[in-house]
């Protein structure tokens, strides 16, 4: 499954750092303990954009789990052995709930993303599963929205054939 990256632009870093910190308050305004973003760079290595510490960096390749998120599209529910069984001990540790769920972000039918909500809850139902992803498929609008509006601007500011900076920049 190919995974579309983002591109990367202070415009848009500005906007996904707005639309994370809502999809934040959110998650955590539903009764969840807390969350994470992840967006997908060109190699499909996803890096934090909300951070609470230094951000993270997750490669699908090597932690199969994250790639299986992504690669199904599909909501995946983590218990805490398998979160320390399955992911890396660096994003183990930051979570502190019974539950990890890990919602794919898609834009276009393809993974940019991945949206992980912590739940003090043992178990998830079908509905709250099914809302999650929805809320994640929501956020994968918004940012390809936000990604549209950086290429736009870049194309306003350069010449189409050449991308040499024009003369209104």
């Amino acid at each position: 499954q190919r995974v579309l990256p983002l591109r990367d632009h202070a415009e848009l870093r500005r906007q996904l750092q707005a639309a994370g910190c809502k999809l934040q308050s959110i998650v955590n305004d539903l009764g969840y303990s807390g969350g994470m973003i992840f967006l997908a760079d060109e190699r499909g290595v996803l890096e934090e954009r909300v951070a609470r510490e230094e951000p993270l960096v997750l490669d699908p390749a090597r932690h199969p789990i994250f790639g299986r998120v992504l690669a199904e599209k599909k909501v995946v529910i983590l218990s805490p052995e398998e979160l320390l069984h399955d992911t890396p001990v660096e994003f183990s540790s930051r979570v502190h709930a019974t539950t990890t769920i890990l919602v794919p972000i898609q834009s276009k039918g393809s993974p940019i993303g991945l949206l992980v909500v912590e739940s003090a809850a043992p178990v998830v139902d079908r509905d709250q599963r099914d809302f999650l992803l929805t809320l994640a498929n929501q956020s994968g609008l918004a940012i390809e929205n936000a990604n549209l509006y950086a290429s736009t601007l870049q194309l306003s500011i350069t010449d189409g054939l050449t991308g040499i900076y024009n003369y209104r920049h």
